[in-house]
């Protein structure tokens, strides 16, 4: 279950679906845990992310997109690395392919990123870590859905796309009780998905649009052997896909900062800037009401994300997929990404600050949505929970590494601004 994700609140793709499973592994009530989920999905992780880019960011730097495109050409060369081994040597599903690539730089930008400059590098830095997202969200997702939905048997599609509406329905007819199971996990046969549906029947309240939103949950696909270079996508599966993308409010929230920061209003009158040390004095104190209410909301993302994280890697085995794998995944993620992240920041063109961010970026640990997405597709469970544990665990000590070994060789050279470390009023007294 994952804890961070892009993906609907009540499907198994929700950022908080852990909390429905309190620490003594009591189950608590689907239907208040879908109320929280709502709140996160819809209201707190756009919000960091319309601060970060529609306020904070001036897209018409052309520093901002050669950052973008660092990340761009890091998850590119990923995908090309873990296609060859897994797919043409290791002949392994695309879906094991894809969840290969997740677990390489499927990074949380937003929900770590952006708290980890504001304390390395400063406020002015922060936003950098929206600005990786951009990558994320219209390069890898979109090409990990396709992925993953053109790996899966295409037969009964709609089948079980209308069982878990059904299934979905009586949940909320029945409160939820019992019923906070994870779906994905389990893929019974045709007659007994019939007589869920049989049993089930539609909430009357409930429209044909949240239906097809919620109901993936309760959607099981079975991967097939396919390999690395085989892709079958129904019509059902690509408008699926499409719905998915559509209906994500972290890619409107993109949308709307882009438009924000592209005609400047957002940064120019949104923006109080970083005062005293940085103020805007084009500021518009009237509606400064817009910048403090998501500044409010995306602060209480972090802690809640971080609270879910620990529910999450309780019931989590950290050497799932063996010590020596767990071992060598974490050498890969932590030391091999970030190092190649390097070779990328120098190809577009970073240095300083900028580059640095990249780097510890890239060193972040892999964002649990990886976990949620391979539990739903059935392939690569151990792999995504090892790789989520540990590199969690270890994301403080990578990011004191990361940056001593960047002053040692004096790369992407770094001055913290004034005031990072010390207030410049009580320096100068």
């Amino acid at each position: 279950f994952s804890p961070f994700s892009p993906f609907s609140p009540f499907s198994p793709f929700s950022p908080f679906s852990p909390v429905s499973y309190s620490v003594t592994g009591s189950r608590t009530r689907q239907r208040d845990i879908h109320a929280v989920n709502k709140v996160v999905f819809y209201i707190l992780l756009p919000s960091a992310v319309l601060l970060a880019l529609g306020l904070n960011t001036n897209l018409r730097d052309g520093a901002v997109w050669r950052f973008v495109g660092g990340f761009l050409l890091l998850r590119a060369i990923c995908l090309v690395v873990v296609w060859v081994v897994h797919g043409l040597v290791r002949r392994q599903s695309v879906a094991y392919v894809t969840i290969q690539w997740m677990v390489t730089c499927w990074v949380s930008t937003v929900v770590l990123g952006i708290p980890l400059l504001i304390a390395t590098l400063g406020p002015q830095y922060g936003s950098l870590g929206a600005v990786a997202a951009i990558s994320s969200f219209i390069f890898q997702l979109p090409v990990m859905l396709v992925l993953l939905e053109g790996s899966v048997d295409t037969a009964g599609f709609e089948d079980r796309r209308v069982a878990g509406k059904d299934k979905y329905a009586q949940m909320r007819n029945e409160g939820g009780e019992d019923r906070s199971r994870a779906p994905a996990l389990e893929q019974g046969s045709d007659q007994e998905r019939h007589q869920e549906r049989e049993v089930g029947g539609r909430d009357a309240g409930a429209s044909e649009d949240a239906l097809d939103v919620e109901a993936d949950v309760l959607m099981g696909p079975s991967t097939t052997r396919h390999h690395a270079y085989t892709v079958r996508l129904t019509k059902a599966q690509a408008r699926y896909v499409g719905i998915k993308l559509h209906r994500n409010p972290i890619l409107w929230a993109i949308v709307i900062g882009f438009i924000l920061s592209i005609t400047t209003l957002g940064p120019r009158y949104l923006s109080p800037g970083n005062p005293p040390l940085r103020p805007n004095c084009d500021y518009a104190v009237g509606a400064g009401f817009i910048n403090l209410t998501l500044r409010y909301f995306a602060q209480c993302t972090e802690p809640i994300a971080l609270l879910a994280v620990g529910m999450f890697l309780y019931a989590k085995n950290p050497i799932a997929c063996g010590l020596l794998p767990s071992i060598g995944y974490m050498i890969i993620k932590l030391i091999v990404v970030p190092g190649v992240m390097v070779g990328c920041a120098f190809a577009v063109g970073l240095s300083g600050a900028e580059g640095r961010a990249a780097v510890l970026l890239a060193s972040l640990p892999v964002s649990p949505t990886s976990y949620t997405m391979s539990d739903k597709y059935g392939v690569g469970r151990d792999v995504a929970e090892s790789n989520v544990f540990w590199g969690n665990l270890l994301v403080l000590p990578t990011t004191i590494a990361w940056n001593a070994f960047m002053d040692a060789i004096g790369l992407f050279e770094f001055v913290p601004p004034p005031g990072l470390d010390s207030n410049p009023a009580c320096a100068a007294a």
